[in-house]
């Protein structure tokens, strides 16, 4: 009788653990639910944040300071802010004429913001240091990769290729402004207009940051 007894005493002894483990692991994980919920709220927030102080790039440098970069009077710029293709960027396309020798010329400026908030810790940089060692495809170059170079100028981190006639460069970790240029400028002037312009982009950008 008393081994009976015992071993009924041992088997539910045996239960209850087993019923504690249970109850444990569930509570280990919905703690882990809850801190990945936690997480995405986190980084769901920091999007819209970024998202939101995305602005046309055109809208942080003035025509008489594009005036003097360009060496053209305000009346020879023209900017239109072109319909956001996408949440997380933002463009503007620039042209501008030079009364001395009837030359156009335009450029197409972008700022852009981290899509993925919390899977980089530093996105802009990321997204430069691609630039510079795995560069852009273009095809139909047979999946050529253009890579860039650092230009000096710009005190941060900057991208250009010659081929492309692009520039990106770093403002904070969360953005990244870049420049594309039409054909007709020198060399020297699309690396000259594009550290300046990035210069009074960037600054004007952290103000608002």
């Amino acid at each position: 009788m008393n081994r009976y007894f015992l071993f009924f005493i041992g088997l539910f002894l045996f239960v209850s653990c087993k019923s504690d483990v249970k109850v444990k692991d569930i509570k280990k994980d919905t703690s882990v639910e809850e801190v990945a919920k936690e997480s995405k709220t986190e980084k769901d927030n920091n999007l819209q944040e970024n998202v939101a102080l995305l602005v046309s790039p055109c809208s942080l440098i003035s025509k008489d300071e594009l005036g003097e970069i360009l060496g053209v009077s305000e009346s020879q710029i023209s900017i239109k802010v072109l319909p956001a293709s996408g949440t997380y960027s933002r463009s503007c396309f620039l042209k501008w004429e030079n009364v001395d020798n009837g030359s156009r010329r335009s450029m197409f400026l972008v700022l852009q913001t981290d899509p993925l908030p919390g899977e980089f810790e530093d996105w802009a940089h990321s997204f430069i240091d691609a630039k510079k060692n795995s560069g852009d495809i273009r095809y139909p170059d047979s999946g050529k990769p253009y890579r860039y170079k650092s230009i000096e100028g710009y005190d941060g981190e900057i991208a250009y290729n010659d081929d492309l006639k692009k520039v990106f460069w770093k403002i904070n970790k969360d953005y990244v402004g870049g420049i594309f240029f039409n054909a007709g400028l020198t060399v020297h002037n699309r690396k000259l207009y594009g550290v300046e312009i990035a210069k009074i982009i960037s600054k004007n950008l952290k103000k608002k940051l």
